[in-house]
């Protein structure tokens, strides 16, 4: 292949793409070369589509990368969906979307090989995450997961919390703690009290998103989010927990989540300092002050 600067392999992509005789050992080398200059090209500060390749604006590429989004072998699908996000081409996102649904492979025919046989592939809803990642499709947050996150597939799954972290989309996608899909609910929570989900710096971000949703009018939440502040978060989320339990629609069920979440925040602090605010026994509601030190229930605020 000579030079790719000397070449217009946005051209040569469109001929391939109108070949139905092309083979994808050939259709390949032309995307790579694409991406290589793509990134060969980058200048700080200049739009990525405007950079010239062969005479011709990258841009130029979107419409026949949005078409190889429909091609049958996955690394195709993966090396169109790679360009299209360094190109941050916002327009292919219903594609890409379009690729994150469970039957997007079978509808285009997308062969999907034994699972112990396909180390190296990326699978079409892989690849569409990370096209979406590298255009930092933010706005795309809530679907990733309600789509992948709480996929029934582990891999999936597992690239959307990549995804997720990767996008800085973490207290975005506590939000969906209110997601009326039980489903949803708990692929949020078990996202978020993962250790290698929410650090030290990121931890009261994600807690005051959660507190947002346990504050907010989705009911069926309450308990996913108290399960979650429990494992989580700061003694500023106790009465917000305990608040939750002052409107209607108050169950044992709840109550008991609330209460052991109390507890659970409780035990982190064996070092509170005398006069600092205790948690308390949530189904009491009160609060107590640190002696000595120490941190524990109150069992009975009442008694002397």
């Amino acid at each position: 292949m000579a030079d790719a600067s000397d070449e217009d392999l946005i051209g040569a992509l469109v001929r391939l793409r109108d070949d139905p005789s092309a083979r994808p050992d050939a259709i390949q080398p032309v995307l790579q070369a694409l991406r290589d200059e793509r990134l060969r090209r980058a200048v700080p500060g200049q739009a990525p589509r405007t950079i010239r390749v062969g005479g011709r604006p990258l841009e130029d590429a979107v419409p026949v990368l949005r078409a190889f989004l429909r091609d049958t072998e996955m690394d195709i699908v993966f090396w169109a969906c790679q360009i299209l996000g360094w190109l941050e081409a916002r327009e292919a996102l219903p594609d890409l979307l379009d690729l994150l649904r469970r039957e997007a492979p079978a509808e285009r025919r997308i062969e999907i090989p034994f699972v112990f046989e396909d180390w190296g592939l990326s699978y079409p809803d892989e690849s569409a995450m990370y096209a979406l990642q590298l255009m930092g499709a933010t706005d795309t947050i809530p679907i990733l997961v309600t789509t992948c996150l709480a996929s029934e597939s582990a891999r999936t799954r597992h690239t959307a919390r990549i995804t997720l972290r990767e996008m800085h989309g973490v207290p975005q996608a506590a939000l969906q703690l209110a997601d009326p899909d039980a489903r949803v609910r708990a692929a949020v929570e078990d996202f978020l009290v993962d250790p290698y989900v929410v650090n030290d710096a990121l931890r009261p971000e994600v807690e005051a998103a959660v507190v947002s949703v346990l504050r907010g009018p989705a009911a069926v939440a309450r308990a996913a989010c108290a399960r979650v502040l429990g494992r989580l978060a700061s003694v500023d989320a106790v009465m917000p927990l305990l608040e939750c339990l002052e409107g209607p629609g108050v169950d044992e069920e709840l109550r008991a989540v609330v209460d052991a979440a109390v507890k659970e925040i409780q035990a982190r602090r064996p070092d509170a300092a005398p006069g600092q605010l205790t948690v308390a026994d949530a189904r009491s509601g009160a609060l107590g002050v640190a002696q000595a030190g120490e941190l524990s229930p109150t069992d009975d605020p009442q008694e002397p």
